[in-house]
Order: structure tokens, then C-alpha cells, then sequence
């Protein structure tokens, strides 16, 4: 099992809680590195590479962003697919895309996120 992740957020990188052991992943804050790759390599990817080996299992994963560009869009999409692959192998993925109340922004892009989901379970909450 890899090792849990915690990253404090930067000024264009959000926090990161990847929690291995139990299954819940978050992201918090802004998302928006000019270099997408160290974030990616460092961050998202043993998550994804973990997802692949995991079946019949429980997952969490929150996405509490206020803010991303459009190449951190592409890892998101990555991850929300890959999220979704692992429920059709049979594992309960949550995937909870909190907004708040007054940003129809980001809720409007939880909602385009979420319709490419077949597997799991996506939520669009209020924080």
C-alpha cells in the first residue's frame, strides 16, 4: 500500500489528504500550476496507480476546489475517469464535488464532470 499523502496548499496547488489506509482522498483550495507535471507525478498519480489494483472496496473522494485552469482540468478528468473504472470493477466510489453556495461556476463544472460517470456515485454539494 503506498504511502498517505499530505501536501499543504501552495499558492497554485491545493492541499492534498490522501488517506491510502481508508479510501479518502481530498483536494482543497486552487488548482492551477503553471507546470502541471511535478504536481501529477508527486500527488495524483500513486492514487491512480492504486485505484487500479483495488476491488470490492470503499472510496471517498472529495474535491473541494475553488478554482482551476484548464490543464488541471485534464488531471481531474483523469482522476473522475479513473474513479469511475474502478466502480465498474465492482468497488463503491463516492466522488463528492463541493462548491460554495454562491459559486455556480464550480457547480456548473461538478455537473459537466459528472455526466461522464457511469459507475459511481457523484455528488454536488454546498460547502
Amino acid at each position: 500500500m503506498p504511502e498517505n499523502i499530505k501536501r499543504s496548499a501552495t499558492a497554485t496547488t491545493p492541499s492534498v489528504e490522501f488517506n491510502f489506509s481508508n479510501n479518502h482522498f481530498v483536494l482543497l483550495g486552487e488548482m492551477f500550476p503553471e507546470n502541471t507535471r511535478p504536481f501529477y507525478e508527486e500527488a495524483i498519480k500513486p492514487v491512480l496507480k492504486h485505484l487500479r489494483t483495488m476491488v470490492e472496496q470503499d472510496i471517498l473522494f472529495e474535491l473541494k476546489l475553488t478554482y482551476y485552469n484548464s490543464s488541471s482540468a485534464k488531471i481531474l478528468f483523469e482522476m473522475i475517469e479513473e474513479l469511475d473504472t474502478a466502480a465498474g470493477r465492482g468497488n463503491r466510489v463516492q466522488i463528492k464535488w463541493w462548491h460554495a453556495e454562491d459559486d455556480d461556476n464550480m457547480q456548473e463544472f461538478g455537473e459537466e464532470f459528472s455526466e461522464d460517470v457511469v459507475h459511481a456515485s457523484f455528488e454536488i454539494a454546498v460547502l
